[in-house]
């Protein structure tokens, strides 16, 4: 897959995806992840700087590959942003804020897909990887989310690390009995 099409006698380049990190910082201290161990106070994108986005207008744009975007203040302004942008979107997120932030954006918003972070299946396990989240609460979240999008055409995935503390769990993952709050409706 080309990500740029580029005439190499001008100094023009058509993308055809755009990856956009609304923040440099996490909610969560996950025991696996770079921002754990971070010392850099988080830092916000300015959104101003997206009023030049017409370049990639209805192209495919990735949110949040290796932070949470959902901190951002104005994440909901950058989903509008989007939206009228007529950009498909990609959101990776860990799923903790979706019903704490006010984002009615992303409920109009046209996905190519959803990936939630979440490691392991059983509370005890989530919430030792998944430091300062809540499992009852983050299950709920993507239930949520899910459901209002049910019937939609794109993936909802689950992105999990194995690990010591959550190995005897992954071939739960996959048993409809232990997950199926997070099945496909």
């Amino acid at each position: 897959y080309e990500i740029y099409q580029c005439d190499w006698s001008s100094d023009v380049c058509s993308s055809d995806l755009i990856e956009i990190e609304p923040t440099l910082g996490c909610n969560l201290r996950c025991v696996m992840c770079h921002v754990s161990y971070m010392t850099e106070k988080t830092q916000l994108l300015n959104l101003d700087a997206l009023k030049s986005l017409s370049f990639v207008k209805g192209r495919q744009a990735i949110i949040g590959s290796g932070f949470e975007p959902s901190i951002h203040p104005q994440f909901n302004r950058l989903i509008d942003i989007l939206n009228a942008n007529q950009n498909r979107i990609e959101l990776l997120t860990n799923g903790t804020r979706l019903d704490r932030v006010d984002v009615p954006a992303l409920y109009d918003s046209d996905f190519s897909a959803i990936t939630f972070s979440f490691d392991g299946v059983r509370k005890k396990s989530y919430e030792k990887i998944r430091r300062n989240a809540t499992f009852e609460k983050t299950v709920a979240n993507i239930e949520s989310f899910r459901s209002f999008f049910s019937g939609r055409d794109f993936p909802f995935a689950i992105n999990s690390t194995v690990m010591r503390t959550n190995l005897d769990e992954t071939w739960e993952t996959r048993s409809e009995e232990h997950t199926s709050e997070l099945q496909s409706h």
